[in-house]
């Protein structure tokens, strides 16, 4: 998904109405799910529990990870998709519910063979923006999908790291791809636990009221600003441009603890940065409860899963950007009513009918998927 339908970001903005601590969802459509997914045996593979190990870290890591149907019986190489969801030393256990959501994922199409990986990550200590959650970082980029690397079949010809998560989990997903965009090919973050300041004293009550009162107490201001995604943002721009990383944001604006302040405030950094990415605001969407959860994590997924997949531009989208370009550049150079502009919109309108029957020949291959 390198390529935008609307110049360099594409942002979407829909009305829908409203973490389940995590649980849940669509970006790919379904019906062509059906055709990619209809022939499938087995959805998903089998879950396997992993260690990893590393001095800079105070314990040894487990990691959950939920296999590609047939990893054992093929020499095939996958993408990993990071499912992070903070907690304590045995959160990667909860590599098993997220396995249903996969499995979903898979059967309507969104997701391609992929392995998903849950580490056990310590919240109390990543949140340290002083010392122990820059050492994670650093753990986890490095010697950590190094180990992954040796341990599993990983695609070794783009970038095979992807990554998810919700409010603490976005907070991770975001930091990560934004420090590291050359290791990710892309992130999609649901209502991330970030604050819309992006230095100490710009904190208002609205970003800290349910917070723990002593958070931010006897913090270095300089290394929390050093440690928020705004800033991270701001400070690997060019990085991040140049990475290809897509970007998925996602929030309700019903959030409780109001977090759709900082998924807004990363947006409009984003945008005046001039980094590519998917921007979804849903009305009358809380932070983490309903049923729409599901639907909130199949639509990252589906986000992921047009990245993994990579498709070639089509045709029709180069050709009507390279028409209007022509009309601009020499609307620039002329008159309004100049004959030549004139002549150069003609085949803009030609479009319109090509178009119709492109959508024709789509809506034709997912009614056919969906009726089978």
């Amino acid at each position: 998904m390198k390529q935008y339908a609307y110049g360099w970001i594409r942002v979407a903005v829909t009305a829908v109405t409203l973490w389940g601590l995590g649980l849940a969802g669509p970006g790919l459509d379904p019906a062509s799910a059906s055709a990619a997914t209809s022939d499938l045996a087995e959805p998903v593979g089998e879950v396997v529990t992993g260690e990893f190990s590393d001095e800079r870290l105070p314990r040894t890591m487990k990691y959950g990870v939920l296999l590609p149907a047939g990893y054992e019986t093929t020499d095939d190489r996958y993408p990993v998709l990071f499912q992070l969801y903070p907690g304590n030393p045995e959160s990667h256990r909860a590599i098993d519910r997220w396995k249903r959501h996969v499995e979903l994922a898979r059967l309507e199409g969104r997701l391609p063979e992929v392995i998903v990986i849950t580490p056990a990550i310590d919240l109390s200590m990543y949140q340290d923006p002083q010392g122990s959650g820059r050492v994670w970082e650093e753990a986890f980029a490095g010697p950590f999908l190094d180990h992954l690397s040796r341990e599993f079949r990983l695609w070794t010809d783009r970038p095979a790291f992807f990554a998810t998560g919700l409010s603490a989990g976005g907070a991770i997903s975001l930091r990560l791809g934004l420090k590291y965009p050359e290791k990710f090919g892309a992130i999609a973050v649901l209502a991330p636990g970030i604050e819309a300041a992006a230095s100490l004293d710009e904190l208002t009550f609205e970003d800290t009221f349910w917070r723990p009162t002593n958070q931010y107490s006897g913090v270095d201001p300089e290394a929390w600003a050093a440690f928020h995604p705004l800033n991270i943002a701001k400070q690997n721009a060019e990085r991040i441009r140049a990475s290809g990383l897509d970007i998925y944001l996602e929030s309700g604006n019903a959030d409780s603890f109001m977090l759709d302040r900082g998924t807004e405030a990363m947006h409009r950094l984003l945008s005046e940065l001039g980094i590519g990415h998917t921007y979804h605001l849903r009305d009358g969407v809380d932070h983490h409860v309903g049923t729409i959860m599901v639907t909130r994590w199949q639509e990252a997924y589906g986000f992921l899963g047009d990245s993994m997949r990579d498709p070639p531009p089509e045709p029709i989208v180069s050709e009507f950007q390279a028409t209007v370009d022509a009309v601009e550049a020499q609307a620039r150079k002329g008159i309004p009513d100049d004959p030549q502009i004139n002549k150069l919109r003609m085949p803009i309108f030609a479009f319109s009918r090509r178009q119709l029957e492109i959508e024709d020949e789509e809506l034709d291959r997912r009614l056919e998927a969906a009726r089978r």
